[in-house]
């Protein structure tokens, strides 16, 4: 959206790259009336993985699980082509991903989980 109304605002850096954006939502449902869908004791739900495709401005993956699933765990390994630029929240944090990310030159934004250890090189 940005491109088509603020491209004085647009950073260079990204510019005419393809840009994926990476989450989830939680829907709770009524246990009584969807018992295959226990999420906790007594609540019920679906989880919905979505990945969003910036350029064409519609998720072009979808993927709905148990509410239980853990979010990195919906969208498994997703690797772009060269220098599409991925946004995700922490909870897909996890580091054989990243490489896999880094070796497809992938550029991926993420929160780090704040019990990381890591080292600038």
């Amino acid at each position: 959206m940005l491109s088509k109304h603020y491209q004085s605002h647009i950073i260079k850096g990204i510019k005419d790259r393809s840009i994926k954006l990476i989450d989830s939502i939680t829907i709770c449902l009524c246990l009584s009336m969807f018992n295959w869908a226990k999420f906790r004791r007594a609540k019920g739900g679906i989880k919905i993985h979505i990945c969003w495709d910036d350029t064409m401005m519609i998720s072009d993956i979808v993927n709905i699980t148990e509410a239980k699933l853990h979010d990195r765990l919906g969208l498994k390994q997703l690797i772009f082509t060269k220098g599409t630029v991925i946004i995700q929240d922490r909870a897909y944090f996890d580091f054989t991903l990243m490489q896999q990310r880094i070796r497809a030159e992938n550029i991926f934004v993420i929160r780090i989980k704040t019990n990381t250890i890591y080292k600038s090189v």
